[in-house]
């Protein structure tokens, strides 16, 4: 019995010594790299301080290095670390720190395990620019542009979808990534290669002259249409088109100058809801003296 106990005991430590053994990562001088994004630039590579840091190991699997061999390894971009001919093949792919802080869509020699990194993140929306950058918007009005132009998007998205003989534009919608239409300021690296050649700009454009076109032909989609409060042009008006106020309260749109010139920044027709739900909450006596002044 006491041997079996003791056979036990050596059992349960050597099991306890594989569980240790597989929490930790490395070494104490090395970890292997972690499947991270980063979204900071890192400043200009210094070989011999980085390497310092890094113990003279490789940053992929750990390979230790001569001094008098550091000149072999490599920097990767992406992170910042130095690795060995085997970890870093000189692949090289768009950093996306670069995109977001300087709008810099040039190839860098990245690791093999980086290369792998990016190629998986490359069309996950990842990248919220206002958190990140709350400037980008502002220095590079191409950004900008495409920004409200998914805004429109998202409102034709709504519209065509209230409506049941839009089956075709439904379906074209359908293929459209989530995020496009849900959250303007969600991008992906794939957004920002497109927005940067201009390939966003014509696939939106396509799909909202698409949708115009079922837009205007449809007898349940110009019924939704409005008409603006002041000019009472016949020309209708959506709430997707450019230069077009919409009142946050009642929804109404009308042309932004006409909102502009009269409106007082006061919405008309919310004046005549609330004007109707005052007389109808007012006393029958004072509703037929408002009556009667108005029949007048």
């Amino acid at each position: 019995m006491p041997k079996l106990q003791q056979e036990q005991q050596q059992q349960l430590l050597h099991e306890e010594e594989l569980q240790q053994a597989s929490i930790q990562r490395g070494t104490r001088t090395w970890a292997p790299p972690r499947q991270q994004i980063i979204f900071t630039e890192h400043p200009p590579p210094n070989r011999s301080q980085l390497l310092t840091r890094q113990h003279y190991r490789c940053a992929g699997c750990g390979m230790h290095v001569t001094r008098q061999l550091q000149q072999h390894f490599r920097y990767c971009n992406y992170l910042g670390k130095y690795l060995c001919t085997g970890c870093h093949r000189n692949q090289l792919s768009a950093i996306p720190a670069k995109i977001l802080q300087s709008w810099d869509f040039r190839c860098y020699a990245v690791s093999s395990f980086a290369y792998r990194l990016i190629e998986q993140m490359y069309t996950f929306p990842l990248f919220h620019v206002p958190d990140l950058n709350a400037q980008l918007y502002a220095k590079q009005t191409v950004l900008a542009k495409e920004r409200r132009r998914r805004q429109q998007l998202k409102y034709v998205r709504d519209f065509i979808a209230a409506c049941r003989f839009a089956i075709r534009e439904q379906a074209l919608f359908n293929a459209v990534p989530a995020h496009i239409t849900n959250d303007p300021d969600m991008w992906s690296m794939c957004d920002f290669v497109d927005v940067q050649n201009n390939s966003m700009r014509r696939s939106i454009e396509d799909l909202i002259a698409l949708s115009e076109q079922h837009v205007n032909n449809c007898v349940l989609c110009t019924g939704r249409a409005f008409v603006c409060e002041y000019c009472k042009s016949p020309k209708l008006i959506y709430r997707w088109q450019r230069k077009v106020q919409r009142c946050g309260q009642c929804g109404a749109c009308s042309h932004y100058n006409c909102w502009k010139a009269n409106s007082g920044g006061v919405c008309q027709r919310c004046e005549r809801i609330q004007g109707r739900l005052h007389q109808r909450s007012a006393p029958p006596a004072l509703r037929n003296i408002n009556n009667n002044s108005m029949a007048s």
